[in-house]
């Protein structure tokens, strides 16, 4: 075995103990506890140690009464525990007539380390020769009722963790697995505070309530403000009253109701839900019809109009005015994945395409044609839009864009001048435009999904559209940029 060196200035505190009478038990030990640490006054380090003890009568005795030599002594945290008189027997009879009163410690080959006085337990041996006496009418364990005995609870009865102190030896204790360590919470697990949340929202983009306008929680129009005087009205509106009916001309009627005349700005769609409703933007009153909005008591007017909304049969319905009625041939009617509504998909053949009238775009200055695409399948040149006349079968011509999605496709005449946006971005690459400055076009056909080569056929599969439309609209003046950057044809 090794035993370890104990720095030097080592020091102790010994106590020590008589453990078993002579007689009774054999050869007499005495018990030794103590505590060593460095000069530094840490405890010494975990080990095993070599030990010499020497019992004095005096505090400065040279020669000692008892000597033992220990040879691995093991120190933990430094405490030490050791019997005395297991190599070599204690003679008792130093305990006797106060001969011995002090103990000394020798770790490894240090100097011997201060004495410390004995207490009285060891005197206690002394009495050891009780055990030689001879006893009449001794009472021994077995003259003891059990009785007696019986609220003391033997080692062998107690539980293991009674005497080891450790959880684990705890029977059925609870599982802490499924419980985590304080140390693994997030600040905001102890604190309660919004500010120690992570990656919490940013709340300065939000609206407070007490911020918002009354109308913005009632949803009533009593508790707007700021409502449009009757005299800020344009010329030739007749009103004497609070109603939003207008009649079929675009005229409002001449209606009397008591209260005061509101004028609503919201760009909502046109329902058949809201017919009649009206509201002002871009400095212009407009109309819901129940199918489109239309400008009121203005020369400005949408001319044509068709949803693509009738989901069975060919006809292609103007609800603005009958007479532009179209008609589908080979297209199929769509209910799922259209813009608005219903919607009319082409195959990309020469036998899928629709005819317009061309009515509508007579005698046109300065106008503007809107519609929504989605194209399905690529073709050589594919085309959506053909106005074909006597004599010029590429008047108004429009390319395909082949972008995925919808694509809002817009064309703006102004003062002779064609233009076509895409998405509301200038994209004139995709137009072949009609001369002069209004369109004449007696005798012609409007066809989609198809390029014309002649009035009405001479048909290329190479130029035909694979793809679904929505939303075919006529104005019989320009829109502005904000207008169509915003999306409003």
């Amino acid at each position: 075995m090794n035993s370890r060196k104990m720095p030097t200035c080592a020091m102790l505190v010994a106590l020590a103990s008589l453990l078993a009478p002579v007689a009774a038990f054999g050869a007499p030990s005495l018990g030794l506890q103590g505590f060593l640490q460095s000069s530094a006054g840490v405890p010494a380090p975990d080990g095993d140690y070599g030990l010499t003890v020497r019992i004095y009568a005096g505090a400065k005795d040279v020669d000692p009464l008892y000597l033992d030599a220990i040879p691995g002594a093991a120190v933990k945290n430094g405490l030490f525990s050791v019997q005395l008189g297991v190599l070599k027997p204690v003679d008792l009879n130093i305990f006797t007539g106060e001969k011995a009163g002090w103990i000394g410690v020798q770790v490894g080959g240090e100097p011997e380390l201060a004495r410390v006085p004995l207490g009285l337990v060891p005197y206690s041996v002394h009495a050891d020769t009780a055990d030689l006496l001879a006893c009449t009418g001794c009472v021994g364990v077995a003259q003891l009722d059990p009785a007696v005995l019986a609220p003391y609870a033997t080692k062998a009865s107690l539980a293991k963790v009674s005497t080891s102190g450790n959880y684990s030896d705890l029977s059925g204790y609870p599982d802490l697995s499924i419980f985590v360590q304080k140390t693994q919470l997030a600040n905001v697990a102890t604190t309660g505070n919004y500010a120690d949340l992570i990656n919490y929202p940013d709340l300065s983009v939000f609206a407070q309530k007490a911020g918002l306008a009354k109308v913005a929680t009632s949803g009533q129009a009593s508790d707007l403000t700021g409502l449009l005087p009757a005299n800020a009205l344009p010329a030739g509106v007749a009103l004497t009253g609070s109603d939003n009916v207008f009649a079929a001309n675009n005229k409002f009627q001449n209606v009397t109701v008591a209260g005061s005349f509101r004028v609503g700005t919201d760009n909502s769609a046109c329902s058949a839900g809201n017919a009649g409703a009206l509201r002002f933007a871009n400095g212009i009153f407009w109309g819901c019809t129940g199918t489109a909005w239309v400008e009121l008591n203005s020369p400005h007017q949408m001319v044509a109009y068709w949803p693509l909304d009738e989901g069975q049969g060919v006809d292609l319905n103007d609800p603005l005015n009958a007479a532009n009625k179209g008609s589908s041939v080979g297209a199929n009617w769509q209910a799922n994945n259209c813009k608005f509504g219903g919607c009319l998909q082409f195959a990309g053949n020469v036998n899928s395409y629709a005819l317009l009238p061309v009515a509508p775009f007579q005698n046109l200055g300065d106008f503007t044609l809107s519609f929504w695409q989605r194209q399905v399948a690529s073709n050589t040149q594919p085309f959506t839009f053909s106005l074909a006349v006597p004599g010029n079968d590429n008047y108004l011509l429009l390319n395909a864009v082949s972008d995925a999605g919808w694509v809002h496709i817009v064309l703006r005449r102004i003062g002779g001048t064609t233009h076509v946006y895409k998405n509301g971005v200038l994209t004139d690459s995709i137009i072949y435009a009609a001369p002069g400055n209004v369109l004449a076009v007696t005798g012609g056909q409007v066809m989609l999904a198809q390029d014309q080569d002649c009035v009405g056929g001479c048909l290329d599969g190479t130029q035909s559209w694979s793809g679904v439309l929505d939303e075919i609209k006529v104005f019989n003046y320009s829109l502005g940029d904000g207008e169509i950057a915003a999306g409003l044809p």
